[in-house]
Parts: structure tokens; C-alpha cells; sequence
């Protein structure tokens, strides 16, 4: 049976994933610029955490085992009934982590791209964690930690953004904010420079990633289980609507509108919600009255937030296509140099350090290409990048298959987070780089795979 201290921890990793509390064992490409993220090796306070919980799970099953072989005990256990579909996702994973260590023979910084690997096979874990415990954690109490902690993050994103600077948070990994410094994110105003939100995250990007996680999980509480508490309810939504607008993170934002809008439509005109005809009724009236709420949000933020409009016009969208470009194209010229096995897992900064060593660029300039696929067919080469599609369409067949069985509210809100995550990678790195982003990644694949397919049953007597 799982201990209460092991459910603690993993609640625990929920609220506190954004926390970027680290520490650095340095340089493992021996950088030439002042500081660089990409090549540092971290030891995280969510390190100790994921260990915690894997080394209980790990004893658990351990003695589970061992006590079953000896005494033969007549136990109820919990069973995972494989489809096809689900053993091939097993396989597709395993492959995806067998390609990245090939992968290191192709290295100009193996250290980096050892890190890289450990940090991927840590966020498999996680995978495979969710997935095979998903009946002992219930999806309303994993919403209501992401809803925790997303609360937390739009509290101090808030703060930050009033106080134009951070808040002191070093101890939980508040990155130095100002609007003179270097390589923070700013928007230029009539009144001067204005810093983006961060949290306690390392860019407001993956903070507004996580908003929107947090978002959509509150949505699920809201619509299920607060029928008696529904000002509340709605009060920490426009909280955390605040903190992602603060963000000014514009396609995290378009993918709260857009994933707030299915869910909704989905909650209200779904014909086969496992609940009574009344408890239908009422889901949907929720659904309806947080719906109104979200419009009159978003209709009122566009329409008073001069800064959020000025983000979305032609100019401003211009600079921000033409620098990702760049980054990109970065990407694919180390593909087509090593298109097989790509230049190593981890390494494709040292590469772009390497390609431009003669320019002298401040640290920030050496950033991953801002797209998932091109990242990945970079460090893995082609055969990275075909299995890691292949792995990302069967766990989308598997979530049309689990909404088919299971056209409820608890069945699509991992289905919407997943398609959130598979259009943001096209925008973005941090799901493969930065710790809160994997984390983020690999729970939200974990539950996409998990809901269906356990049961329950009394183990057979040994007579």
C-alpha cells in the first residue's frame, strides 16, 4: 500500500515544481561567455523531491514482491491491462531514451550531454510514475496542487509586475529582475520599459505555460466539485488570469483563450458525462457560469491593457518571428551536419558557441533553437526526431481512445493540456531544457496515459 508520506511528496513536487531552487556544480562545456544555463549543471530542491518519491516507490514494490514470493498472501492488487497501444508507448519511450545515449558519441561535451540524458531519463520516471499510480492519485487532488502552486506563481508574478522588480526571493530561485537589466524581458512603453512577470521560473514563457496548466486545472475543480464555494472558486481563477496576463507571454495567452474555450464547449455540449441527468445539469450550468466569467476577463483585459494589445500588432510580432528564426535556423544547420544521430544530446549550445566563437555575444544571445522539433532533431538527428513523433501520435491515439470510453470532463482536461503543449513546443524550448518545463512535459504525457487502463480486482487464491 502507498504511504501517506510518499502521497505528501508528490503533492508536495506539484506545488512546488516552479521553484527554481538550485545548486550550481558549474560550467560543463567550459562556456566562454560570462554564464550560461544551457551548459550548467544543476542539482534542484525538486531533485530531492522526485528521488524521495521514486526511492518509496521503488522499497514499496520492492516488498510488495518479496512478501508475496514468501507468504503468498492473499492481497487486492492493482493491475495495468496493456492495449497495444500502451505497450507501444512503453517501447517508443524506451527507444527515445536509447537514441539520446547514442547520441552522445556524436558530443562535443559529453559532460553536458550526460547531464541532458540524466535529466530526460529523470523526467521519464516522472512519466511512468503518473502513469502507473494514477488510481491512488486522484486527478481532482493533482488539479488542486497545480491550482496551489499556480496560485503562488500569480501572486508573485503580480508583485513583481507592480513593483517593476523582483521580490527577494532568491531562496526559492527569483531570478534578478529590473528593468536595466541585461537580458531581462521587457516591453518598451510611452513610460519607459515595463519587465514581463517571471515567478520563479527562469523566463515568463514557461511561467505562462504553467498559468495555463494551473488555469485548466482550476476549470476542472470549478466545473466538478464547487457548486457550494463558487465565488471563491472564481475569484482564484481571475487570480490566476492576472498572473498569466502579467506574463504578457502572448501564445501562452492565445492558448488559454483557445483551451478555455474547448473545454468549456466540450463540458456543456458533451452527450456522455458519467454522471446522473441531474449532475449533468449541473456541471454545465457551472461550465456556463464560469464561461461568462472568462469572457468578461478577456474582454475587459484586451480592451484596458494597452501593453497586451501592443504586443499582438504586426511590429512587435515582426522582431520576436525574426529572432526565433534565427535560432532555428541554427538548429537545422546542425541537423544537416550530423543528420543520423544529431551533435549529441545537450550540445547543441556548445555547437552554437562553437559556430560562432569569433563573435563576441553576451551570454544571452547563445540560446536553443525556440522550437521542440528542430531541438530535438538537432541533439538526436532523424532517427531522434522520427521516434519522438511516433511516441507523441501514439499518445494522441491513446487520448482519442480515452475519450471515446471516457467523454467526460476528467478524460479531456489532459487531452486539452496535451495539444496546449504539442502547439507551444513549436514556439519554445524549455520543455526539453529547463527543469520545470520537463517536469511539466513528462506529468502531463503521464496522465494523457494512464486514466483507462487500471483496475482493481482480488488476486487469486494460492489453493
Amino acid at each position: 500500500m502507498i504511504t501517506r508520506l510518499e502521497k505528501a511528496l508528490f503533492y508536495a513536487l506539484l506545488i512546488f515544481l516552479p521553484l527554481q531552487t538550485r545548486v550550481s556544480f558549474g560550467d560543463l562545456f567550459g562556456s566562454t561567455v560570462e554564464f550560461q544555463e544551457y551548459t550548467h549543471a544543476f542539482v534542484y530542491a525538486t531533485d530531492f523531491l522526485l528521488l524521495a518519491v521514486f526511492v518509496l516507490w521503488g522499497v514499496r514494490a520492492f516488498v510488495r514482491r518479496l512478501g508475496r514470493h514468501m507468504l503468498g498472501a492473499r492481497t487486492e492488487r492493482i493491475t495495468e491491462r496493456h492495449t497495444p497501444i500502451d505497450r507501444w508507448i512503453t517501447y517508443a519511450v524506451l527507444l527515445f531514451v536509447l537514441v539520446a545515449a547514442l547520441s552522445l558519441t556524436q558530443t562535443i561535451a559529453p559532460m553536458s550531454g550526460a547531464y541532458q540524458l540524466a535529466r530526460l531519463i529523470e523526467g521519464v520516471l516522472l512519466f511512468a510514475y503518473v502513469r502507473a499510480h494514477y488510481q491512488v492519485y486522484p486527478l481532482r487532488f493533482i488539479a488542486g496542487a497545480l491550482v496551489a502552486g499556480g496560485l503562488i506563481q500569480a501572486t508573485i508574478a503580480l508583485g513583481q509586475t507592480i513593483m517593476q522588480h523582483d521580490l527577494g526571493l532568491r531562496l526559492f530561485g527569483e531570478s534578478p529582475l529590473s528593468p536595466t537589466t541585461a537580458g531581462v524581458a521587457k516591453i518598451d512603453t510611452v513610460n519607459g520599459k515595463l519587465i514581463r512577470a517571471y515567478g520563479t521560473f527562469p523566463h515568463p514563457n514557461v511561467l505562462g505555460a504553467y498559468l495555463v496548466t494551473a488555469l485548466l486545472s482550476a476549470y476542472y475543480v470549478f466545473v466538478r466539485y464547487a457548486e457550494r464555494s463558487r465565488v471563491a472558486g472564481l475569484v482564484l481563477i481571475g487570480i490566476l488570469v492576472f498572473g498569466l496576463i502579467s506574463t504578457y507571454s502572448r501564445l501562452s495567452i492565445a492558448m488559454w483563450a483557445a483551451s478555455s474555450a474547448f473545454f468549456l464547449v466540450y463540458c456543456i455540449v458533451a452527450r456522455r458525462e458519467p454522471t446522473t441527468g441531474e449532475m449533468r445539469i449541473r456541471l454545465r450550468s457551472q461550465a456556463i457560469l464560469l464561461g461568462c466569467t472568462l469572457i468578461g476577463l478577456f474582454i475587459g483585459v484586451f480592451t484596458t491593457n494597452a501593453v497586451l494589445f501592443s504586443r499582438i500588432q504586426p511590429g512587435a510580432l515582426e522582431e520576436t518571428v525574426s529572432l526565433r528564426a534565427q535560432y532555428n535556423q541554427v538548429g537545422a544547420a546542425a541537423w544537416l551536419e550530423a543528420p543520423v544521430l544529431g551533435v549529441g544530446i545537450g550540445n547543441i549550445i556548445p555547437y552554437f558557441e562553437q559556430r560562432y566563437d569569433s563573435y563576441d555575444y553576451p551570454a544571452w544571445v547563445f540560446q536553443p533553437p525556440h522550437n521542440l522539433y528542430v531541438l530535438i532533431a538537432a541533439e538526436t538527428g532523424t532517427v531522434g526526431l522520427v521516434v519522438f513523433i511516433a511516441l507523441l501520435g501514439l499518445v494522441a491515439l491513446r487520448c482519442i481512445v480515452g475519450l471515446r470510453q471516457h467523454r467526460g470532463s476528467d478524460s479531456v482536461i489532459s487531452v486539452v493540456l496535451f495539444v496546449s503543449f504539442l502547439v507551444l513546443a513549436f514556439f519554445d524550448h524549455y520543455f526539453w531544457t529547463l527543469q520545470q518545463g520537463r517536469l511539466l512535459w513528462w506529468l502531463v504525457i503521464g496522465l494523457c496515459c494512464a486514466s483507462p487502463l487500471v483496475t482493481t480486482f482480488p488476486r487469486a487464491s494460492n489453493k
